[in-house]
């Protein structure tokens, strides 16, 4: 019985498998990412390899790609198999490969490997015939493809003529298109109320396969060649040919990385590199190949059915992955916001299960044109938090998504809070005439709203907050509905006996929480500023209203009679702005706020700041980018040295500390003429070494 389950999944496998080779390799329109497939093709795999007699003949395994039935195009087969190689997201199974080669030559043998990019194009093999090129041939099933010779042609650095080895020999290599060619034929087709290409990939393989090479000629693409197919007593080796390719005019993409095989180090910093590099490429690149550099030792560890031993491929987590988008759920947050959030069908993005994405507000599923039932690409921003891109396409069973009138949580009417637009500030008389402009999120103004003070309490504990880093977000809920706590100052309320009674409580961890929540009290004043959840007060903005103030208790001194001058000081304050200071206006003069401050007061004895002094002392600086460290070290080091950390760049930022992909914010400072510092020059200047 058991194997006849593993039986059924195996053939379900093979069915699945092959429907999307048809759709990538014959129609070039996927609808799964790379990661989805693999997963597929892995299981296939291991079922094949321990149970050999379910093996079918229709097997994907069996095959390299697969046989098109485009009868526009002339089926030629390839002099030698056109093999695909093995791949993995995940290092160790790079250095497993590796020892594999190592093991399977004497100890003292010397092996080398190159590492080239993976472009994510079409595989092509380029035939030459007494000099000439005559012939261009897709991968196709691995052993016959597609002649597409007059589309190829179109491809000027491809050498019409070539003598290398009497003008008899084979090239391969991989055609794409660039992200700027993509997005100019998408905006073409958009405009012409087209059917929109899915990725450069996509684009690439519907333009080698149009019958009309005119049509063709108008969308341009490019070639790297990557492999001589003739052999030759003076090409012994991979970067030999490179060499060799390059100086008969054939577009290479540049040297290979030589590597001795054992090099791990090297590998693994290459690998983080191109990662890093690939970002700012103007063409698609997936991954990083690695081969045995000498061509008598392939021929040692030679092939499987369809892929070299001496070849493997290391695969880049995808940016994007497509799904559906099965509902929209709503969230209410500390500050009145209602958020929604994407119901996904789950998919693995790098290295997590993601099934819920930001779709930010209203107006941006608007803007997207998302329906519930759409496919949408997702990724991570700032490789955390998951959200929703773009739309892939509308299906038959799309729905539309509406923004709600009412609360989720408490049926209160919503609203948008209207804001002030950023202006230079010339006069007073000014202030009395800001624009004004509606935001963009829908908010519940009732401040007894259950969903948001719960997310309040859940942001006054947390990390950056009051850090009580023995409580979660689990145990904050069992709190709150059993009413033990339901504003900040109710936690400093909290007893070990009372955290007893809570179920899977006992009394060890009780007073662990007890005493997580004593160490709170003598926090620093920005820490608890940040933790009052007050709107637009983040953590930049925390620091500076408390070394502006310098007390909690000048917090508690507005009245209605010195609101105005109150304001005026706040925006007085170099990165506050007009918005800003309305809130803390507003919140400052409610009297259940003004009360729960009273409070907290005399629970906290928050640490005094004081004005630090050292080279950056008066110096405004923002950081962006990735760096060696968290960017709390740097953050705390500028504190430390006098400086004060902002959050965006503006005229008045003094330097801007820039890490690798510094990105729009390196953009803006260059033009505002702020001066910019790698993260060596920032701790030359602090240390003088």
């Amino acid at each position: 019985m058991e194997h006849e389950l593993f039986r059924a999944r195996y053939n379900d496998l093979v069915s699945e498998i092959n429907k999307h080779n048809e759709l990538y390799y014959k129609n070039n329109t996927p609808v799964i990412s790379d990661q989805e497939y693999d997963k597929l093709y892995n299981e296939l795999k291991e079922l094949e390899e321990q149970f050999p007699e379910l093996i079918s003949p229709q097997s994907p395994l069996r095959k390299v790609g697969y046989e098109t039935e485009n009868e526009l195009f002339t089926k030629v087969v390839h002099k030698n198999p056109m093999l695909s190689l093995g791949n993995t997201y995940n290092l160790s199974e790079v250095f497993n490969f590796l020892d594999r080669i190592i093991k399977s030559f004497d100890s003292s043998t010397e092996i080398e490997v190159v590492c080239e990019p993976k472009f994510d194009g079409i595989s092509i093999e380029l035939v030459y015939e007494n000099g000439r090129f005559v012939r261009a041939v897709t991968r196709g099933d691995g052993v016959t493809g597609d002649d597409v010779t007059k589309n190829v042609k179109l491809i000027k650095s491809i050498p019409e003529r070539s003598n290398l080895f009497g003008g008899n020999f084979a090239v391969r290599g991989e055609i794409f298109m660039t992200f700027s060619t993509f997005e100019s034929l998408n905006a073409t087709r958009n405009e012409n109320g087209e059917k929109l290409f899915m990725n450069p990939r996509n684009a690439a393989g519907g333009t080698l396969h149009l019958k009309d090479t005119s049509e063709a000629a108008k969308r341009p693409l490019e070639i790297y060649v990557y492999d001589l197919l003739t052999e030759h007593e003076d090409v012994k080796s991979h970067d030999n040919m490179i060499e060799l390719l390059y100086e008969n005019e054939f577009p290479v993409f540049g040297k290979s990385n030589v590597l001795n095989v054992k090099a791990r180090i090297e590998i693994e910093n290459i690998i983080k590199s191109w990662d890093l590099r690939r970002a700012n490429l103007e063409f698609p690149v997936d991954g990083l190949v690695f081969k045995v550099n000498n061509f008598e030792q392939r021929q040692v560890l030679g092939t499987n059915i369809k892929d070299p031993r001496w070849g493997f491929a290391f695969k880049f987590p995808s940016d994007e992955l497509e799904t559906e988008l099965l509902d929209v759920e709503l969230n209410v947050g500390r500050t009145g916001a209602v958020t929604p959030v994407a119901v996904l069908k789950p998919v693995l993005l790098d290295g997590t299960r993601v099934s819920r994405a930001s779709l930010h507000n209203f107006d941006y599923i608007k803007e997207k044109d998302l329906r519930i039932h759409d496919i949408v690409k997702v990724k991570k921003a700032g490789e955390i938090i998951p959200q929703v891109t773009v739309l892939v396409q509308h299906t038959e069973f799309s729905v539309e998504i509406k923004a709600p009138e009412n609360c989720p949580s408490c049926g209160y009417p919503l609203s948008k809070k209207m804001t002030s637009q950023k202006k230079n500030r010339k006069s007073d008389n000014e202030q009395k005439n800001r624009e004004f402009e509606e935001e963009k999120a829908l908010r519940c103004t009732n401040f007894n709203c259950s969903s948001r003070m719960e997310n309040a309490l859940i942001h006054f504990i947390s990390r950056d907050m009051m850090n009580f880093d023995t409580m979660g977000e689990k145990l904050v809920h069992q709190l709150f509905e059993k009413g033990l706590v339901r504003k900040p100052s109710d936690f400093y309320k909290l007893t070990v006996d009372s955290l007893s009674e809570l179920e899977r409580m006992g009394k060890k961890s009780a007073k662990n929480i007890i005493d997580s929540i004593e160490k709170s009290k003598t926090s620093e004043l920005w820490r608890i500023i940040h933790a009052l959840g007050i709107s637009g007060v983040g953590k930049a903005n925390s620091k500076l209203l408390a070394n502006h103030f310098g007390s909690f208790e000048r917090l508690l001194s507005v009245n209605n009679e010195n609101r105005e001058s109150f304001r005026d000081e706040l925006i007085s304050i170099d990165g506050i702005g007009d918005t800003v200071a309305a809130d803390i206006i507003t919140l400052l003069s409610d009297d259940l706020f003004i009360e729960e401050l009273k409070i907290l007061a005399a629970f906290l004895k928050p640490q005094i700041n004081t004005t630090v002094s050292g080279v950056l002392s008066g110096k405004s600086l923002c950081i962006t980018g990735s760096l060696s460290k968290p960017r709390d070290y740097f953050e705390k080091l500028i504190s430390e040295n006098g400086g004060m950390v902002r959050n965006s760049v503006s005229a008045k930022l003094d330097f801007l500390v820039c890490g690798e992909n510094a990105g729009s914010k390196k953009e803006k400072a260059e033009k505002a003429g702020v001066k910019i510092l790698s993260e060596n020059e920032l701790t030359t200047m602090l240390t003088g070494n």
